[in-house]
């Protein structure tokens, strides 16, 4: 008995020493990260208390902070960070996490007709929320996640435009069509002497442009006199400076340009409080003459359909020159020598199911040669076939085209009932449920779709790139208002029934 006492007393003062002896693994009191949430980049600071440790690491990427209490970290993506204090007792590990926050501020415009701001719209970013455009078309909406869609409503014309998949924290997003503000309108009149004189001889025309920023418009002067009168001259927004340019030339048999005989010019400020402008006389200059000549090329199943010249004028004006139906494959036009002009070129081709192509050759020099105008083919109406009835949000438009380009899918209606459009990347769509917008899809409605190709755009962010308003004066009237070079193709129109 007294033995087994004895050795029980021993075992228990060996553990006892033991334990005096063997090292303890150091504490880690607290391992913390502020802000625990940033956004890409942003700093934070990683802090810690620790006691005991002969070694400390932090990771990933860091390595060794032995005698530090703090780091500072700017993640690009959400990371666990994990602190690592080791002593001959061994390791002990703690972790904590800093999210990132990859969502943006979305600071858009939204244009309207010639690429003046639309005020008053409203902007949706789908989950997120939205705002109203101010007077110069601009809105912000925050905490944005890319990829993000967009809607913009208009509500006295019941006009929707939906971007889908934008990145872009600038955009610039536009409703084709849509009138700009307040709508002015003056009345600008005058004579146009000089040149051939009046009464001007039989085959010659003279063309009157006045062009700004804001608008742009061409009336034909009087044969017998040289009097002209441009009314009403309309724009939308505040007063706008430009000029006005007489033109003058003699024409073949086809209408096409030969020679040009006088070109005039008078600058002209447009103000808002203004009802008209009389005696803007201008005296025509004799001008020297260029060739500017080129070829088109378009798809094999296509047929070139027409062709027109353009002069544009330094202040925006444009004026019809020539005007061809059927053309061929080349052109060749006489054009004037005027500084500060450039000249476009038009085509349309279209096939024989009655899909368009156009391409714009813009910016072209008087004397320009072997101008090359390429036209691709428009959009392929797949599904719903035509007359296609109980059509719904959950119903799939297709089409075929291209894969590198964004398409507008435009929904219409008969006059009160909400037209939409949806920008996209692909080869189907869908009528946005704009229900939440107070805009209901109308039951029993008769509709109709197309699709518009936009070969210069291979992406949505593309299409939401350009800030001057382009794509929008284009779907005003592509064919006669180019301002740059581009592409624009339409699918033939397709009707359809909502679902009841």
């Amino acid at each position: 008995m007294r033995r087994n006492r004895w050795t029980t007393l021993l075992v228990l003062g060996l553990l006892v020493a033991c334990e005096r002896t063997t090292p303890q693994p150091p504490t880690i009191e607290y391992f913390v990260a502020a802000p625990a949430t940033v956004r890409s980049g942003a700093p934070s600071t990683l802090s810690w208390a620790v006691t005991g440790a002969t070694a400390l690491t932090l990771e990933p990427g860091i390595g060794d902070v032995a005698g530090l209490d703090a780091f500072v970290v700017g993640p690009g993506t959400t990371t666990t960070y994990t602190l690592t204090a080791t002593n001959k007792g061994g390791s002990r590990s703690e972790h904590t996490t800093v999210t990132v926050d990859d969502s943006i501020d979305v600071e858009g415009r939204v244009l309207g007709l010639d690429g003046r701001p639309a005020a008053e719209v409203q902007v949706f970013v789908h989950a997120v929320g939205g705002d109203r455009t101010d007077a110069s078309g601009a809105f912000r909406i925050e905490g944005v996640h890319a990829p993000f869609d967009v809607t913009l409503i208009y509500p006295d014309q019941l006009l929707t435009v939906t971007y889908l998949g934008l990145t872009l924290m600038q955009p610039t997003l536009l409703l084709p069509g849509l009138p700009p503000g307040l709508r002015r309108q003056v009345a600008v009149s005058g004579n146009v002497s000089g040149g051939t004189q009046f009464p001007q001889p039989a085959g010659h025309r003279t063309v009157v442009t006045f062009g700004s920023e804001a608008t742009r418009v061409s009336a034909e002067a009087d044969a017998a006199t040289g009097a002209f009168a441009i009314d009403p001259l309309v724009w939308f927004g505040p007063d706008t400076a430009g000029a006005l340019h007489a033109l003058q030339w003699r024409v073949d048999a086809a209408g096409l340009p030969v020679e040009f005989t006088g070109h005039g010019y008078r600058a002209l400020m447009l103000r808002t409080s203004d009802t008209e402008h009389r005696f803007q006389d201008m005296y025509l200059l004799p001008v020297g003459g260029a060739r500017l000549n080129g070829l088109v090329a378009w798809p094999d199943d296509y047929g070139l359909v027409a062709q027109t010249l353009m002069i544009q004028y330094p202040e925006g004006g444009h004026a019809l020159l020539a005007s061809r139906l059927w053309p061929s494959s080349t052109f060749d036009y006489a054009t004037p020598l005027i500084d500060g002009t450039t000249f476009a070129v038009a085509s349309l081709a279209a096939s024989e199911a009655g899909e368009t192509s156009i391409s714009v050759r813009s910016g072209l020099p008087a004397a320009a040669s072997s101008v090359l105008a390429t036209l691709a083919p428009a959009p392929r109406l797949t599904a719903p076939a035509e007359g296609g009835t109980g059509v719904g949000h959950d119903t799939e438009f297709k089409w075929t085209g291209p894969t590198d380009s964004a398409y507008l899918v435009a929904f219409t209606g008969h006059a009160g009932q909400p037209t939409y459009a949806v920008v996209t990347q692909g080869s189907r769509a869908t009528i946005p449920d704009l229900s939440a917008f107070g805009i209901e899809l109308p039951a029993g409605a008769q509709y109709g779709w197309s699709v518009y190709g936009l070969p210069q755009y291979p992406t949505v962010d593309a299409a939401a790139s350009d800030d001057d308003g382009f794509l929008s004066s284009w779907f005003f009237n592509a064919f006669y208002r180019a301002q740059r070079d581009g592409a624009l193709t339409e699918s033939v129109a397709r009707a359809f029934v909502t679902g009841p």
